[in-house]
Order: C-alpha cells, then sequence, then structure tokens
C-alpha cells in the first residue's frame, strides 16, 4: 500500500546476474472504517480478546487503554497478544466494561480506534419469567399522551370504550380520561 506519494526501492543482490526489487511504503497507520465497535462479553467468559485492526509501516507500536486509563502489566487479567495488538481478557467481569482505545504508532505518524465493551451480567442470561397467564402482582399507574386527531361525532354523558389491538377487540378496565385541547 503507498500513501503520500512517497515510495523507496530496495534493491537486493542475490546474484551476480538477478536483481530483486520489493517495495517500502512511508506511510502512518490506518485504521479500516468496517469494523465493529460495540463489542458485548458475558460476565465469567474465560477469555474474550480485542483485535485492533491497524496497518501500517512496520515497526508498529501499539498501546492499549481503558477509560483513559493505560493499561500496564500490573492488570493481571489484561494481556497484549499478537504482536501488542490484540487485547485479551481473561475471566470477564461486570467492571471490565468500558471505553477501550487502542493507539497504534510508527515513525510516520499515529492512529487510535476506540472500542466500547458491555459485559452482560450472568442474572441477564436466564431471567425470570411469569409463567404464562399470571397477572402481575403489582398495579401501576401511566398517563399516556397520544398525538392523534379525532373527531366527536356524538356525545353522551357516559361515553363507552373500547381498545383495539392488532384488530382484536380487547377488555377495558380501569378509568379513563381523555382530555380534548387544541
Amino acid at each position: 500500500m503507498v500513501a503520500m506519494g512517497a515510495l523507496f526501492l530496495q534493491a537486493v543482490v542475490l546474484t551476480t546476474s538477478s536483481v530483486m526489487v520489493t517495495e517500502t511504503t512511508r506511510a502512518p497507520p490506518i485504521v479500516p472504517e468496517n469494523v465493529r465497535k460495540r463489542l458485548v462479553a458475558r460476565e465469567g467468559l474465560k477469555t474474550f480478546t480485542v483485535v485492533c485492526p491497524a496497518e501500517g509501516a512496520s515497526p508498529l507500536y501499539v498501546s492499549w487503554t481503558k477509560d483513559g486509563e493505560p493499561i500496564t502489566s500490573a492488570w493481571d487479567r489484561f494481556k497484549q497478544v499478537n504482536r501488542e495488538r490484540d487485547l485479551r481478557i481473561k475471566n470477564v467481569m461486570l467492571e471490565d466494561a468500558g471505553l477501550y482505545k487502542c493507539h497504534v504508532a510508527n515513525g510516520f505518524g499515529s492512529a487510535n480506534m476506540e472500542f466500547t465493551l458491555q459485559v452482560i451480567g450472568e442474572s441477564l442470561k436466564n431471567p425470570p419469567w411469569p409463567d404464562p397467564g399470571t397477572r402481575p402482582g403489582f398495579k401501576y399507574e401511566a398517563t399516556l399522551t397520544v398525538d392523534i386527531s379525532v373527531t366527536l361525532l356524538k356525545s353522551a354523558p357516559n361515553c363507552g370504550k373500547n381498545w383495539v389491538k392488532n384488530s382484536n377487540l380487547r377488555e377495558a378496565r380501569g378509568s379513563t380520561k381523555v382530555n380534548f385541547s387544541q
């Protein structure tokens, strides 16, 4: 890959009669745009790896931060692997959720890539569900504001109400207040 029009040619003499030519680019690291930046891991997962897909002229120097704080060797569950590019997290915990940044640099520039890691707790694996047909054990009152146009054709002191959901008539319970305003 050639960037900024800069190109060096290196010639290596193999024998007295042949020459091999290779390209070396002078380019800062680049980060692909089509990378998933929102990651999800489950609490208790044995290992989870965040991959930094940056490319560029060697050598590439990579460092990682979590929520703005540098990740160092003192973080015993975190390890940089794959020539420091990837960040491996062992025994994923809820507190591992956060904003991770991969900073990549070489002699020609630098690039950053951010990832948001969401950790789903054990309790969300199998959330409790009530048995079908069970009524909720609580009463909840709510005010619903709906922006619709209504034409009142006829009125009576005690208007009835019907609720329809997916073209099915539903039983109306409780009281309903209807306020008309302009």
